[in-house]
């Protein structure tokens, strides 16, 4: 989506699981005489993240449609990170495959910005035709005409087709629903609150996945209050505790709630029915550097995993905050290597506790494990007037073991065995 300023720099950066991956990242074009704009392949290793560089055509500026639509593809399992990044004004977000996609969705913008900056987000598909609906929270102007707070928007978008709306005030709340599947990202131009502006954005996920529990450590050197957007689709009572203050909420479909997050004080949410939840940091100083604001997707305890990789990036002072059960938070291992000296602190409320720890300050990939229990990761970093946050990337979440009784014909007399077969399902 559109950043703040001039000359960006866009990139994938692909992570492999396995040997000999290969990974072709590419722009179809119905219009070209080539069957695509850009074209990139690549072989990625287990452990190994590569980057590719992207066209600056691929920055989407205002409100309208768009073809220049990103497929990555590849034969074995890879996870992929997005960065967007101008002068001091940087982010990046974890990506999404097809197959965890939805047809409904709820906005999350943070408001303010400077001049020429605005609340927005983008809605895409990769098959078509594809009706979408969307309930836009603040007025939008798309081909020409006005669309009021409340009004309905709806365009067809063809196969790798988008559409991005803008607005100069909050968009959180709007629905999107369509008829097919599509990805959607949501975020800021470059967005401001204690401090100046930076492009903020993730990808959103679908209705049918929001959870009901969730663990938010905060920002240890935030001395003022950062804050989370918490959306519900329908009626839902919250249950919120930050540190020892716990309250309550009645949330309706499509309402968003802002609680301010109190420094130091980590926070536990329970609710009725699923929700979605995005950390929103409005920047602070931290020793010797003043950096910009983050938002971050926060995943529910049931998408906990074992086992994630997380990217540091150059210039950037990187760190990994682990939510994990108390009786747990030994044996962690970053790269191999036992992970000690982390401080952890307990979540008021839950039977866990967060901690961070700080990587090196360049572009490299990292394994984080724990050998019995799941946990959440998240990935920040922070620069002068500059930041950025998303989710870990989970390899593996809780399996369910099924055991499956296999007959087949093993004696010359023509008796039978069984067999057993052991398959690991997702």
């Amino acid at each position: 989506m559109q950043n703040y300023g001039t000359s960006g720099k866009f990139e994938l950066q692909i992570t492999g699981y396995h040997d000999l991956t290969t990974v072709t990242v590419h722009i179809p074009c119905d219009m070209c005489q080539l069957p695509q704009k850009f074209l990139k392949k690549i072989i990625v290793n287990k452990g190994q993240m590569m980057q590719v560089a992207l066209p600056s055509y691929v920055e989407i500026v205002g409100s309208k449609l768009f073809s220049d639509v990103i497929k990555i593809t590849a034969d074995k399992e890879i996870s992929v990170v997005s960065m967007n990044s101008k002068s001091y004004s940087t982010e990046i977000a974890l990506l999404y495959p097809v197959n965890s996609l939805g047809r409904e969705y709820y906005v999350v913008t943070p408001s303010t910005g400077p001049r020429g900056s605005f609340p927005q987000f983008s809605v895409f598909t990769h098959q078509g035709p594809n009706v979408v609906d969307i309930y836009p929270k603040a007025q939008v102007s798309f081909n020409g005409k006005t669309y009021s707070a409340g009004s309905k928007l709806t365009v067809t978008l063809k196969a790798f087709q988008g559409i991005q709306l803008q607005a100069a005030s909050d968009l959180s709340g709007t629905k999107i629903i369509s008829q097919g599947l599509v990805t959607v990202l949501s975020g800021h131009v470059c967005s401001w609150k204690n401090t100046k502006c930076n492009h903020v954005f993730e990808q959103l996920q679908p209705v049918s996945s929001w959870g009901k529990i969730f663990m938010v450590p905060p920002l240890p050197w935030q001395n003022k209050n950062d804050i989370l957007y918490v959306s519900a689709s329908q009626t839902t009572a919250l249950t919120y505790q930050i540190g020892a203050n716990k309250q309550t909420a009645k949330l309706e479909g499509g309402q968003v709630l802002q609680i301010l997050i109190l420094p130091r004080s980590p926070v536990y949410l329970s609710a009725s029915a699923p929700i979605q939840v995005y950390f929103y940091s409005t920047g602070a100083s931290y020793q010797t550097i003043t950096y910009d604001t983050l938002l971050m997707e926060i995943p529910d305890s049931d998408k906990y995993s074992r086992e994630y990789t997380m990217n540091g990036q150059v210039g950037f002072q990187n760190f990994a905050f682990l939510v994990a059960k108390t009786a747990e938070v030994n044996g962690f291992m970053v790269d191999g290597k036992p992970l000690i000296n982390v401080q952890w602190n307990t979540i008021p409320g839950t039977e866990y506790s967060w901690g961070n720890f700080e990587l090196p300050s360049m572009i490299l990939t990292y394994r984080v494990v724990h050998p019995e229990s799941p946990f959440g990761l998240l990935s920040v970093g922070i620069a002068n007037l500059n930041s950025y946050g998303t989710p870990g990337a989970a390899l593996e979440r809780e399996y369910i073991l099924f055991t499956w009784l296999i007959p087949y014909m093993c004696n010359n007399d023509g008796g039978s065995r069984k067999k057993l077969r052991r398959i690991m399902v997702s």
